[in-house]
């Protein structure tokens, strides 16, 4: 979110943009209190005020709009995929189709998504990387958001060998064990004991705390199971984290450009519907595969390559296999 705010608008330079922010957050929190009944439940919460900060001049909905559009997939409205899939709830009537919910491991380098997980659009994104967990193994550093960073799943993260860099949610207890000279801190990441099975004993972490210059004054809370500020600097680690947001070029990729916007999927059955998502994501693995070797050929970054023109390219060598390359090309 921080991301597409500081590219779409020139950091706050008067302290009366601040105060203007303010009262925009405390009427909207006023508004939502007042009109409850109009609206979800979560826009009550004290912390839905703090979002509204965080976005302005942006409204938190319009990117949480965004994020479940990235993640998701419409299917034709045959019974079958509405009872399989399920779909997003609407104002009135049902929604116009059934959705698939799509959670993807994708490379931060090459953009190229090595493992995902379709399923229904109930299914939890914290249940999706559960299943891919197995994905994950030894010299990997993992990237993710803080809606993944409860203790059963870091935990079992953590076990693959894999390495961890995640937000954490502001109201997570993080104890101060020890600070370190670049501003990091060792801490415990303790299970809540709401369910003894999955939430028993604690995860070793380093804490990095930061807020970005001349933005919000949203606090970016990462742990880490980089320990040694030695080998990791806060400073490295919080630019590091930032990548992330490669995830969402890379769903984009997938619905904009292989299949197109506003695209349905084609297969009526839930069957082949997960054969479809399948194919569109060993798809986007080839473009980016094939940008990937292109990239080493010419000793360039594979993020200046076009990935548009890559699939213009792989579709005239689809379409029409015997005409030659075009100089450009």
């Amino acid at each position: 979110m921080e991301i597409v705010r500081r590219r779409l608008f020139e950091p706050f330079a008067d302290p009366a943009q601040y105060k203007d922010r303010d009262v925009v957050a405390r009427a909207f929190a006023d508004y939502y209190r007042t009109q409850h009944q109009e609206f979800p439940p979560e826009c009550r919460d004290a912390d839905y005020k703090k979002r509204i900060r965080a976005a302005y001049p942006i409204h938190p909905g319009v990117f949480d709009r965004l994020y479940s559009d990235w993640s998701t997939l419409n299917v034709p409205d045959e019974t079958s995929n509405r009872q399989a899939f399920g779909a997003p709830k609407a104002s009135r009537g049902r929604s116009a189709f059934p959705q698939v919910r799509l959670t993807a491991l994708v490379e931060v380098g090459t953009r190229a998504a090595f493992a995902w997980r379709a399923g229904a659009y109930g299914e939890s994104e914290g249940a999706q990387v559960e299943a891919l967990l197995p994905g994950l193994s030894a010299g990997m550093l993992v990237l993710a958001d803080r809606g993944y960073c409860g203790f059963p799943l870091w935990r079992w993260a953590a076990d693959t060998g894999a390495d961890l860099l995640w937000r954490m949610k502001a109201n997570l207890r993080l104890p101060v064990l020890e600070r370190f000279e670049d501003g990091s801190y060792r801490s415990v990441l303790r299970g809540s004991g709401q369910d003894r099975r999955r939430s028993q004993g604690e995860c070793p972490v380093r804490v990095v705390e930061y807020t970005l210059d001349g933005a919000s004054d949203a606090v970016y809370r990462l742990a880490t199971t980089l320990l040694d500020p030695a080998a990791a600097p806060a400073a490295e680690v919080a630019a590091l984290y930032h990548e992330r947001w490669e995830v969402e070029t890379a769903y984009d990729e997938v619905k904009t450009h292989i299949l197109g916007p506003g695209a349905i999927l084609r297969s009526k059955t839930p069957d082949l519907v997960l054969q479809e998502v399948h194919g569109l994501m060993l798809a986007h693995y080839a473009v980016r595969r094939l940008i990937h070797e292109a990239a080493r050929k010419a000793d360039e970054d594979p993020d200046r390559l076009s990935f548009v023109h890559a699939v213009r390219v792989v579709r005239r060598r689809v379409e029409n296999p015997g005409v030659p390359p075009r100089l450009s090309e």
